[in-house]
């Protein structure tokens, strides 16, 4: 089976997230994404542009075909854009994975390094309880498309 590797900076990084929208914990593995920089939107969800010379610590998440398209939900396609980089692993391996970047920043806001968004993680609970059931109803109606993963 395809293995999709996805860079995760944020709130994919949390089992508790990630149980509620692929229903199970996903495999990760630290990894490095340079030349990019962490910041924060109004909205209280973090996004990543290019910053030659900085290093945003992360998380790849090895994931089906069904996960990533779980996760172009979750990550609210167009709002983010999935984008083919080069990650660096724990073990000094390159990879190559996606990223999500953000379309349509509102305003930049300081980063809150200590979370992993602006928001208290119960708001980002009930918003992937919202986000799965929506889901659900896209599969149980077929009104989905896995599209050009």
């Amino acid at each position: 089976m395809y293995k999709f590797y996805l860079f995760s900076y944020g709130t994919l990084m949390d089992v508790k997230i990630q149980k509620i929208l692929f229903e199970q914990e996903i495999a990760m593995v630290d990894a490095l994404l340079e030349d990019y920089k962490l910041y924060a939107d109004t909205d209280g969800y973090f996004y990543v542009k290019k910053y030659v010379g900085n290093v945003i610590h992360g998380k790849i998440l090895e994931l089906t075909k069904e996960q990533m398209w779980i996760a172009d939900q979750w990550e609210d396609i167009p709002m983010y854009l999935r984008k083919k980089v080069s990650i660096k692993l724990k073990n000094g391996e390159n990879r190559k994975a996606f990223i999500y970047e953000k379309n349509n920043v509102q305003s930049e806001i300081a980063v809150n390094y200590d979370s992993l968004s602006n928001l208290p993680i119960e708001e980002v609970i009930k918003e992937a309880q919202k986000i799965k059931e929506i889901i659900r109803l896209r599969i149980k109606d077929k009104s989905f498309v896995y599209g050009d993963i």
